[in-house]
């Protein structure tokens, strides 16, 4: 049985990290795959102190909403939905994000991302490209060490 988590303990707005869901609202009703995913597996991702503020976003119909959840945020996550008919949205979006926020890991998503998109990908910051929801696990080992490196210099004090 898991210990209860204890609501005393003070939480330092600086051990808060976003991780940031860019999924296209579905139009059959089903649910947003990759948040519901996120929501699974990610706080299992980070070592303590690290806390995650799981987010979803439509990245394509409000592409501001992503840079305004990233304000005073040096570490975050964002996981972007690519789309065969959006690459090329997804593509500035993503590079538009590395140029404002250059720290922030990128994760693309999509089952059907071509080749030469992939590649695109890639060449805009892209840390990782998943194909599926069960893969999300996988990035485990990046996503810690790259918090751990986040942390670490911002747990530094300053001169």
């Amino acid at each position: 049985m898991s210990e209860p988590f204890d609501l005393s303990l003070s939480v330092h707005r600086c051990h808060i990290h976003p991780w940031i869901v860019c999924e296209s609202p579905s139009k059959e009703g089903a649910p947003d795959r990759w948040a519901i995913a996120s929501r699974q597996f990610a706080r299992e991702m980070v070592d303590p102190p690290t806390i995650l503020a799981i987010e979803s976003v439509d990245a394509i119909g409000q592409p501001d909403r992503v840079r305004v959840k990233l304000v005073g945020h040096t570490a975050a996550v964002v996981i972007w939905e690519v789309q065969r008919d959006h690459l090329v949205v997804a593509c500035d979006r993503i590079a538009q994000l590395s140029i404002a926020s250059p720290t922030v890991l990128q994760v693309a998503v999509g089952r059907e991302i071509p080749t030469a998109g992939k590649w695109a990908l890639w060449e805009f910051g892209v840390a990782a490209i998943l194909r599926n929801v069960e893969d999300l696990p996988g990035i485990t080992p990046m996503v810690r060490r790259y918090f751990a490196r986040a942390t670490h210099y911002q747990d530094r004090p300053s001169t």
